[in-house]
């Protein structure tokens, strides 16, 4: 058995790869520890180690660094460069091996995605994994298993969201990046009042990827941002089922912020944004979304 301990972030890319990584170091016989649920201490902790500038999303991954730090040997990181040419990340994504470096002394697993220059996740993987002595075969083996629990676990998500749709209750579509919509610390509130007003709550990233993909496309060709595309793509895909559109981001996001004035031109569901800041009282933004609620009902 290894007794090497690998941590993982419960922030950002966790939400969209957190299940294969998991299941990869674990197959191999790894140690595996993922952060707990964000709170207000882990806020705290990464406020405490951030920049004036960096997003609340950012402050609270590093949050989970902070938590992470005296628990494991090697912190996983995607630094996530690029998906392909139109399918930009947010500069964050970019420089969090850097800033992990810089704010910790931690041994970083920093698997780096650029489809551009061909580096996938898998020959990243491969890469990074050889230096414990691992066969490439076995590495192998538990690429393809950990990939197969990740796409089983999005397939049954996909087919529970998709079905909500045409239920015949009041339905809100909560929209944004994985990282902000799934947070429990940010929209823990907002889903508890929603729950009280009997909305069935439908979620951006849970649609099947090419049909918000061909969705956003009937919105704009040009836009920069994969992540941006997806959730506008869902937007549209759901906008005729859902009765309400809640845009959920953390401030000073300016891709969010460009993207959420231009989508409100465009869809005609009654939409609210959200944006995110002082997580220590949520009072102001409850109260935004009950008048909300209250006008469009």
């Amino acid at each position: 058995m290894n007794t090497t301990t690998i941590g993982i972030p419960k922030a950002f890319f966790y939400y969209d790869e957190g299940i294969f990584l998991e299941e990869f170091f674990k197959k191999l016989g790894f140690n595996v520890i993922v952060s707990k649920d964000s709170s207000k201490e882990i806020y705290d902790m990464g406020e405490k180690i951030s920049n004036d500038e960096m997003c609340t999303s950012l402050k609270i991954f590093l949050g989970h660094i902070e938590y992470l730090k005296d628990k494991c040997d090697y912190i996983v990181n995607l630094n996530i460069n690029n998906y392909g040419l139109c399918d930009q990340g947010c500069t964050n994504y970019i420089a969090l091996y850097e800033l992990i470096k810089n704010k910790t002394n931690l041994e970083v697993l920093n698997i780096e995605i650029d489809y551009l220059n061909y580096k996938t996740i898998y020959k990243q993987i491969i890469k990074l994994i050889t230096k414990f002595n691992i066969e490439k075969a076995k590495i192998k083996q538990a690429y393809m298993y950990a990939k197969l629990k990740q796409a089983k676990y999005r397939k049954e998500q996909v087919i529970n969201n998709t079905n909500k749709l045409f239920t015949k209750k009041k339905k809100i579509l909560l929209a944004g990046h994985s990282y902000n919509i799934h947070d429990k610390y940010l929209t823990n509130e907002i889903i508890k009042y929603l729950k009280t007003k009997d909305y069935e709550i439908i979620y951006s990233d849970f649609f099947d990827y090419e049909k918000v993909k061909n969705e956003s496309k009937k919105l704009t060709n040009n836009l920069y941002w994969k992540k941006n595309k997806e959730y506008i793509g869902a937007i549209k895909y759901s906008e005729e089922y859902v009765d309400l559109i809640l845009t959920i981001s953390t401030f000073p996001c300016s891709n969010d912020l460009l993207v959420n004035d231009f989508i409100k031109n465009k869809i005609k569901k009654p939409i609210l944004n959200l944006i995110i800041d002082d997580i220590n009282s949520m009072t102001g933004i409850i109260t935004r979304l009950e008048s909300f609620i209250d006008i469009n009902e």
